[in-house]
């Protein structure tokens, strides 16, 4: 028996070349969420952790991965 593993590079949410947004030089933290109600909640529960000047210097934007679907990205320069 054999097995093999197809690897898609669409599948690579950290990749600047499928994901732009996802530029170089930055950390993210990336959360998958379902509704938008969950989207507010994964940013309110982020706002509580860091504070909220903290915030102002991340960059909030969604991404739609094609196999898993849409994600929350917190974006921070280096």
């Amino acid at each position: 028996m054999k097995i093999t593993a197809e690897v898609k590079p669409e599948g690579n949410i950290l990749s600047s070349k499928m994901y732009p947004e996802i530029r170089e030089d930055t950390v993210n933290f990336i959360v998958p969420y379902h509704t938008e109600e969950e989207k507010s909640e994964v940013r309110s529960t982020l706002q509580m952790v860091m504070g909220q000047q903290a915030m102002k210097q991340i960059n909030i934007f969604s991404i739609k991965h094609p196999l898993n679907g849409w994600f929350v990205v917190f974006q921070a320069n280096l």
